[in-house]
């Protein structure tokens, strides 16, 4: 089941998911429960520390232990009132004050539970965000730091080294504390990234697998009922030259001839129509390559379309380019049609610019109409998933150009602002060959 909220822009990374209000407090209930069994073995540590005779000031520490379920309660009220990174960094933030409190009251520096430290930037390196991960980094270290300073000492250690606790050995466990934080924060954040690169290019193969899975069912389907319709349509364009012959042979009754004759051509239009279907949803991109300029394949895409809206083509630099010609004018066709669509039945501009480089084209097209909303947004492409009334189109047209453009080695990007209009940036390679050769 998809995370609601999730953004599609972010990446397909799974592991971290910063809008989505579920996902969040699931995270931040996890680690609130640990914080319970935190508390416990705290209270166990204590009880075993006086068994074995530590001098400790029990009433200070369970008073500062007490911030901890406190606080607790506190946060299962207001956890939805944050955002998952920010409700865990401030947790840590003060699970990190809390330990160093309690060991300013147990030893300091000498108290072996210092360690615990590293525990806290780890699940900030694994749980938030690289700035959070430094922050706890560098907070923990200053905390360390401060033990010397603030912390009461415990007569049974203080054989752990000399003068009061600021032996040489306890300042180098300050110094391999630092050093080590310091670099499980670059390792950490680097090996989670790396994992969520992976993760996410495996999601994007996925997504492209599946989707050629949906264009070969669609393709079928299509084929198939071509193929269906084809035999009725040739039998009725069989008797319908028929009875023209016939008809024009005695030479009566000419509205009858008309009528024929029109019958003829929606005949030959459905058929028309079946081929130009086949081929929007089969895979052209196999087609010959042939270079041509993008004005020439503008001006074939603009064509159609002239009578509902104005072209601003100024912005087209007429450079020339090697591509698939029918599967790219599709491609094409399908956003300026959108775009048209986007007026709502008014006569709007559409504005189409390039930006070439060596081995690439940007062609953006953007129209100044309803725009697209963000919830949205979110879907278009997702095939048979459309914004316009029923009836008006099959939400085909979005995802057969991105995948045309993913399978020559280019993208299409969107982006809208609802009233305000869409940008459409679509990147084709100048010269396909070359990127079939690279894949």
């Amino acid at each position: 089941m998809a995370c609601p909220g999730a953004s599609p822009r972010n990446d397909f990374s799974t592991w971290r998911c910063y809008r989505c209000p579920v996902r969040n407090a699931y995270i931040s209930k996890w680690y609130l429960h640990l914080r319970w069994f935190s508390f416990a073995g705290q209270l166990a540590v204590l009880w075993l520390a006086t068994y074995f005779g530590l001098t400790l000031p029990l009433s200070t520490i369970l008073l500062i232990l007490t911030v901890i379920p406190v606080t607790n309660i506190l946060a299962y009220r207001f956890i939805h009132s944050f955002s998952r990174s920010t409700s865990l960094g401030l947790i840590l933030t003060l699970d990190t004050l809390i330990l160093t409190a309690v060991l300013g009251q147990a030893g300091g520096p000498s108290n072996p539970f210092t360690i615990v430290y590293l525990l806290h930037l780890v699940l900030a390196a694994v749980m938030l965000t690289p700035s959070w991960t430094w922050f706890i980094a560098v907070l923990s270290s200053i905390s360390f730091a401060s033990l010397f300073i603030i912390s009461r000492p415990v007569p049974e250690w203080e054989m752990h080294g000399a003068h009061h606790g600021f032996s040489l050995h306890l300042h180098g466990m300050l110094f391999a504390y630092m050093t080590v934080s310091f670099l499980a924060a670059y390792f950490l954040n680097k090996i989670l990234k790396e994992l969520r690169d992976k993760e996410s290019r495996l999601n994007r193969l996925k997504a492209i697998e599946e989707n050629q899975k949906r264009l070969a069912a669609l393709a079928t389907i299509t084929a198939g009922a071509a193929h269906e319709l084809g035999s009725p349509l040739g039998t009725i364009a069989v008797v319908a030259a028929e009875m023209e012959r016939r008809i024009t042979a005695s030479g009566n009754d000419h509205v009858l001839q008309e009528d024929i004759k029109l019958l003829k051509s929606e005949v030959q239009r459905c058929k028309e129509v079946l081929r130009e279907l086949a081929e929007r949803t089969g895979d052209r991109t196999g087609e010959p390559l042939q270079v041509l300029s993008i004005s020439e394949l503008l001006e074939a895409a603009t064509q159609p379309l002239i009578t509902r809206a104005e072209f601003d083509l100024s912005g087209v630099k007429d450079e020339r380019v090697r591509v698939p010609p029918k599967a790219l004018l599709a491609a094409i066709k399908n956003i300026l049609a959108n775009a048209v669509e986007s007026y709502e039945g008014m006569r709007g501009i559409v504005r189409v610019a390039t930006v070439t480089s060596e081995r690439q084209m940007l062609l953006e097209i953007s129209d100044e109409g309803c725009g697209i909303a963000e919830s949205a947004l979110e879907r278009i492409g997702e095939p048979f998933f459309s914004t316009k009334d029923p009836g008006r189109g099959l939400g085909l047209g979005i995802y057969l150009a991105r995948l045309t453009l993913e399978q020559i080695g280019g993208s299409l990007n969107i982006s809208s602002i609802p009233g305000r209009g869409t940008s459409v940036k679509m990147v084709i390679l100048r010269d396909c060959l070359k990127g079939q050769l690279a894949a």
